[in-house]
């Protein structure tokens, strides 16, 4: 496998390999998003290793076997050969990302920015999303270490500015900040 040149592109983790799955050198994977973000039969993805920067992987077939994606991958065809995968992050160029519509964001986008209030009062970070199926849900770390929760619904969430660093919310009844 090559090595892809280095670049000044940005780097967007969009999943994980998880473990190897059957007999025939395939991979099951996890996507952030839930669905592969590149073309099957000739996308790629890549892998970080330290030594060796942003390793390209070509997909040659992705299968959803009970809600499960599993990938084969050009060059890999035994068990043993995709064994050095397992737990390793995925990651695409984010000149690679789909469009989206006004008002969506990749959860990227999202994690790291400052949370605050209509009325300017500084919550925390964003940390983590989580994914209920009706909405996302934001896990903000607050200063004094402990978490808040904030879902990701227009009638709370009233502006995201991911230039500025800033999500700015609308605390509805019964949230505690």
């Amino acid at each position: 496998m090559n090595q892809s040149p280095k670049s000044s592109k940005k780097w967007v983790e969009c999943g994980c390999f998880k473990r190897p799955w059957g007999i025939k050198g395939q991979i099951l994977v996890f996507w952030n998003s839930g669905i592969c973000p590149v073309k099957v039969n000739g996308g790629e993805v890549y892998i970080h290793e330290p030594e060796r920067g942003y390793i390209p992987l070509i997909i040659l077939n992705q299968r959803i076997n009970d809600k499960k994606n599993v990938l084969s991958i050009k060059g890999i065809d035994t068990p043993e050969q995709v064994s050095f995968l397992i737990n390793k992050k995925i990651y695409i160029t984010e000149d690679n990302l789909g469009d989206l519509q006004a008002d969506e964001y990749y959860c990227y986008q999202i994690l790291g920015l400052k949370v605050k209030t209509v009325s300017d009062e500084y919550i925390g970070t964003v940390v983590k999303i989580f994914s209920t199926g009706s909405n996302d849900i934001y896990e903000v770390a607050k200063e004094d270490g402990k978490t808040v929760l904030i879902p990701a619904i227009k009638s709370v969430i009233k502006k995201v500015d991911v230039k500025a660093g800033i999500l700015i919310i609308e605390p509805i009844e019964g949230m505690e900040l």
